[in-house]
């Protein structure tokens, strides 16, 4: 019975962590084209969320980022994209660079087990509130001189504070 019982908590307590991520806000959506093919974000598992978006407030400057994973196929791709900005976040584009700074935008790319830094592009804001945030997004991504472009990027998600 005590092994039941541990067999149940254990269980309960990983199907937490898959369906309520740390900082995620709920699902969402969150699609574009990597090199040529259509990429959209979703997981195989029952109730687990494929799109996170939180924002936060770090040393005077709000921070958002929205996060999309795709479990299709045997690896875990997935496009990772920050805002930073001292204005909050009004909506327009914002330019993806490598150094970061204020009111820069950073994206990221993991595709087959590499992982890919952005080095240019752009992130558009569509529309944020208090509870979610919606715009479209492409980049060039490299890692270690091998490149990766991203286009017609979409994501829309409720956003959680963090």
């Amino acid at each position: 019975m005590l092994r039941y019982a541990m067999a149940v908590v254990l269980t309960l307590g990983l199907a937490a962590c898959v369906t309520a991520p740390f900082g995620g806000g709920d699902d969402g959506t969150m699609s574009a084209t990597i090199d040529g093919k259509a990429w959209k974000a979703g997981i195989d598992a029952p109730g687990a969320m494929a799109v996170t978006a939180t924002r936060r407030e770090l040393n005077g400057a709000s921070h958002l980022t929205i996060t999309g994973i795709s479990t299709d196929g045997n690896t875990g791709d997935g496009i990772t994209l920050g805002l930073r900005s001292r204005m909050g976040f009004p909506i327009g584009m914002y330019a993806v660079r490598s150094n970061g700074g204020d009111e820069a935008a950073s994206a990221s790319l993991q595709l087959d087990q590499d992982d890919y830094t952005g080095v240019s592009g752009k992130i558009m804001l569509d529309a944020i509130d208090d509870d979610s945030a919606s715009g479209t997004f492409e980049f060039i991504a490299d890692d270690s001189g091998q490149r990766a472009t991203v286009t017609a990027g979409r994501f829309s998600a409720s956003v959680r504070e963090f």
